[in-house]
């Protein structure tokens, strides 16, 4: 079973729409209302679109797309400003672990649910 690379991306890459909604000043990013309502979103549109794709293993396709999705904000993370960062505008080791550390988790999360959605509906599935 091969996973799909350019939905993998693709999903990753969306993802990146709440920092940019933070360098706007659209949304707080430090745990207010507004930026669980846009995780939450994010993640639903993750999970409809796995499940509308009828991915043979909706968890590792997410889980990939927590990794690659931490792996871009690490990246911004460490090149821009647009991500918060320590006193001297360089991020800490930790942080960049944390940071790959949360998206890997919120991706096996999500994974987890398309999963379930997708064995309720009857749909095929490997492990």
């Amino acid at each position: 079973m091969r996973l799909n690379w350019l939905l993998i991306v693709g999903l990753a890459i969306f993802g990146l729409i709440r920092h940019l909604l933070d360098a706007l000043n659209m949304i707080d990013m430090s745990g207010g209302l507004s930026s669980a309502l846009v995780t939450v979103a994010i993640s639903a549109i993750w999970v409809s679109t796995v499940v509308r794709q009828q991915e043979s293993n909706p968890f590792r396709t997410l889980f990939a797309v927590g990794v690659v999705h931490g792996l871009l904000v690490a990246l911004l993370a460490v090149l821009t400003p647009i991500i918060p960062t320590g006193p001297e505008g360089f991020v800490p080791l930790f942080g960049v672990v944390g940071i790959l550390a949360f998206n890997v988790v919120w991706g096996a999360i999500v994974g987890l649910i398309a999963q379930a959605i997708q064995i309720f509906r009857g749909q095929e599935t490997s492990t």
